[in-house]
């Protein structure tokens, strides 16, 4: 698992809880996020679900974007976490981004119908991808069934602490 420190743009954390409150979850476009994360890491991504815990107004919120990327070279479906977190009021200027993690379900091979699709269209966001929540958003609650979001956030969690060590409590 290879961890890289990205540099988040300047945005306020009333911005990322306006698309995300706390302790919910939202399946977005990537272009719905460009502006919130560094361009080189959203042009990267079909598909991202943003996950929010914490509560509004706590000292603490941590935010997951965690984002499907297509490799067709490889013909599979690669996660690539990217979280930050907003402590003791104050902002973030940086955000840990996970690549090359193994968890299970980390890296999927989609269906064949899949890449017909793929290859037919030419694009990958009109396919819904198998590893994306049913729902649009919801509760974080409702995304017990998908499990490989549970691995990729605690992933993230834990490289966060070597920066933010209010999250260790």
């Amino acid at each position: 698992m290879k961890y890289d420190w990205l540099e988040l743009p300047a945005k306020e954390k009333d911005s990322w809880l306006q698309l995300c409150p706390p302790n919910t979850f939202r399946v977005v476009a990537p272009t719905e996020i460009s502006g919130l994360l560094p361009d080189s890491l959203v042009k990267k991504y079909e598909s991202v679900v943003i996950l929010s815990s914490g509560v509004r107004d706590s000292d603490a919120v941590v935010f997951m974007a965690n984002g499907y990327r297509v490799d067709a070279k490889k013909s599979e479906i690669d996660q690539m976490p990217f979280g930050f977190g907003y402590l003791s009021g104050g902002g973030t200027t940086s955000g840990l981004l996970i690549q090359h993690a193994s968890w299970t379900g980390c890296t999927i091979k989609p269906p064949d119908d899949f890449w017909n699709h793929i290859q037919q269209s030419g694009i990958g966001t009109c396919f819904p991808l198998p590893v994306l929540p049913s729902q649009k958003s919801g509760h974080i609650s409702e995304l017990q069934s998908v499990t490989q979001l549970h691995p990729a956030f605690t992933a993230l969690i834990d490289g966060l602490k070597s920066q933010y060590s209010e999250l260790m409590t």
